[in-house]
């Protein structure tokens, strides 16, 4: 069982210099939970994020889909469907990453 918090994802953010904070009246950075549960509900538990006291159980299916907003650039989030298992996650989703500016 691993808790589901994300702070290894918003430390991550933090050490290639992005700041979550709010700018000009905007909130910008990593401003939302890396990902929740999926099953009957499209957003369930278990919720991946700093304040979840959630815990993640081999058999459970979860969105890992961290974002990062910056108001003059523009904003990214990544989707993957992962399958939580006793040893590694299993990243369900096949479709290719490549950023491209």
């Amino acid at each position: 069982s691993q808790l589901a918090d994300d702070r290894v994802v918003e430390d991550f953010v933090k050490s290639q210099g992005y700041k979550t904070c709010k700018r000009k009246g905007r909130i910008e950075g990593f401003i939302h939970g890396t990902g929740h549960g999926l099953g009957l509900e499209i957003h369930e538990p278990p919720w991946i994020s700093a304040d979840s006291k959630d815990v993640l159980k081999a058999g459970q299916v979860v969105s890992v889909e961290p974002g990062l907003y910056c108001p003059e650039s523009g904003g990214v989030k990544l989707k993957d469907v992962v399958l939580v298992t006793s040893k590694l996650p299993c990243n369900l989703t096949e479709f290719e990453k490549v950023l491209e500016v």
